[in-house]
């Protein structure tokens, strides 16, 4: 299945170089934001009708989204995280308390996953700001959906929210 996905040998491993340089995220709030249980049901409510089927999930970080979205209707989760330690505290996470579904979780981008890997979500959240090449991002992504797939992009809603790391 591993080989029918993604573009490189290995890549499903965690600590797999595959020809992708790892990056390391500079950012500090995912540990609070993992606890801001309001705004995490407030926003489930409105995507889960969207999140279904085969879902890709970028920027994977600790697992918290993976947590809040998930529901009966994944029957697949890939998570990409480009930063190695951020994937492995999302993997042990999981060893920690166990998910009713594992999610596939890479250390590379969405670059990385073969375009024939069609997907019936793709998951910006928090995320996609961050991306310093967000068109070109959204084209890799529009590339890997099913027909009819949704890509779902949740972002700071104002300027003035934005600061420098963003």
């Amino acid at each position: 299945v591993y080989d029918e996905f993604y573009s490189c040998p290995g890549l499903f491993s965690l600590h797999s170089p595959c020809g992708f340089n790892q990056m390391k995220y500079i950012g500090q709030e995912l540990e609070i934001f993992a606890n801001a249980r309001r705004w995490k049901h407030y926003y489930s409510k409105i995507l889960n009708p969207y999140i279904h089927g085969n879902v890709l999930e970028v920027g994977g970080g600790l697992g918290s989204t993976f947590r809040t979205l998930l529901n009966d209707n994944v029957v697949r989760w890939v998570s990409v995280e480009p930063d190695e330690v951020l994937a492995r505290r999302f993997e042990l996470s999981l060893e920690e308390t166990p998910a009713k579904l594992k999610p596939e979780i890479l250390t590379c981008t969405i670059s990385n996953i073969k375009e024939e890997a069609a997907f019936d979500c793709i998951l910006y959240i928090d995320v996609l700001e961050h991306i310093k090449e967000d068109f070109q991002e959204l084209t890799h992504a529009s590339l890997r959906l099913k027909k009819g797939g949704k890509v779902i992009v949740l972002s700071p809603a104002h300027q003035s929210l934005f600061t420098c790391f963003d």
